[in-house]
């Protein structure tokens, strides 16, 4: 299936009004449309409308507009290719028709930036439970976190030792400037490239696909500022990005739902 194809056939197969409920539950029948606060900025008087016929929806307060894909690129923070393949999932399109000749560059930069991200999560993780990691062993326990939060969350430990990282990544393919671009790695006053991370506790950040975006970390002794978090990057906004919200979103919605029934 070509992509435009794709597109349109997802547009056939998913009503708007019921992909936005999921994320706003109190979305009401107001005449021909449906209402409710605006998602996307603070107010008190609902200005944030759908239409049903046309499957777009307006605010009238901040001027948000759009169709489904750019909700679900505005709502979740993703690009279009991104909100293309999410909605086929729900939708029930075979994704696979979609090329990379169809991505611009932004999303095919994004896409390897995700994949080190991957890596880095399973490479953080696996260190969790070597013998070069029994502090942050001991740092959790005494916290009383399970393991079975330390699964949920994914929870990791970076090695203390210089560029274990980067070079466990370079032998995989990725080059240094991804790393970089990617807040895994930076760059020394003496031109050395080395891991951003190190010696330090590892709390990945997921955004609401439940993709690891950044990192949050916290040392187990003097070696620089107690809690680091991941820089800015294409993937990362500090601004926007709530820790947890992947994990909690299910509940979150749970309870909106039962609020307003």
């Amino acid at each position: 299936m070509r992509s435009q194809n794709i597109v349109e056939t997802i547009r056939e197969r998913l009503d708007i009004v019921e992909v936005i409920r999921e994320y706003i539950p109190s979305l009401k029948k107001a005449g021909r449309n449906f209402k409710a606060l605006c998602p996307f900025h603070n107010e008190k008087t609902p200005s944030f409308t759908v239409n049903p016929d046309t499957q777009r929806f307006y605010c009238f307060g901040c001027q948000e507009n759009g169709d489904v894909f750019t909700f679900i690129e505005k709502i979740d923070g993703l690009t279009f290719m991104e909100s293309v393949k999410k909605l086929a999932d729900k939708a029930g399109v075979q994704w696979e028709g979609f090329s990379m000749k169809s991505m611009t560059e932004n999303d095919r930069i994004r896409i390897e930036l995700k994949k080190a991200m991957e890596l880095a999560t399973v490479f953080y993780s696996r260190f969790l439970t070597s013998s070069n990691a029994l502090k942050a062993a001991q740092y959790l326990k005494d916290r009383n976190v399970s393991q079975k939060s330390v699964e949920k969350f994914s929870l990791g430990f970076s090695p203390i030792s210089e560029n274990m990282f980067v070079n466990e990544a370079v032998k995989r393919g990725f080059s240094k400037e991804l790393l970089i671009k990617a807040g895994l790695a930076y760059v020394k006053e003496n031109g050395q490239i080395t891991d951003y991370f190190r010696g330090r506790v590892m709390f990945p950040i997921k955004n609401t696909l439940g993709e690891v975006i950044a990192f949050g970390a916290r040392t187990l002794d003097d070696f620089g500022p107690k809690y680091l978090n991941s820089p800015e990057t294409p993937l990362f906004s500090k601004r926007k990005t709530l820790y947890g919200i992947f994990e909690a979103l299910r509940d979150i919605r749970k309870e909106k739902k039962n609020s307003f029934a």
